[in-house]
């Protein structure tokens, strides 16, 4: 299960639901930028895994935008770290 996703589809919004609710708006707005303009963007944001801690995710990426000479494209990289936060950790204790 990649992203806290069950099922095959994986476009951008679809993984934006697995995200914390509070960083989804401030993504939201890096894709609107990233498509409309050449930009180069990174984010980070956590996502609930198994066991009930939340699982770190950190994108970085670049972006080409449409216009009479390009179709447009987005180009990125999701890094996944595997440690567990400590308890009490802002991380551990975001809601």
């Amino acid at each position: 299960m990649l992203h806290g996703l069950s099922s095959s589809e994986c476009g951008l919004l679809s993984l934006m639901h697995c995200y914390d609710t509070h960083d989804r708006a401030r993504i939201l707005d890096l894709f609107e930028q990233a498509a409309t303009t050449n930009s180069s963007f990174c984010y980070s944001t956590t996502t609930l895994a198994a066991g009930g801690h939340r699982q770190p995710i950190f994108c970085v990426g670049e972006s080409v935008a449409a216009d009479g000479q390009h179709t447009g494209s987005m180009i990125g990289v999701f890094l996944f770290p595997r440690f567990k936060p400590e308890p009490g950790s802002q991380l551990a204790s975001r809601q």
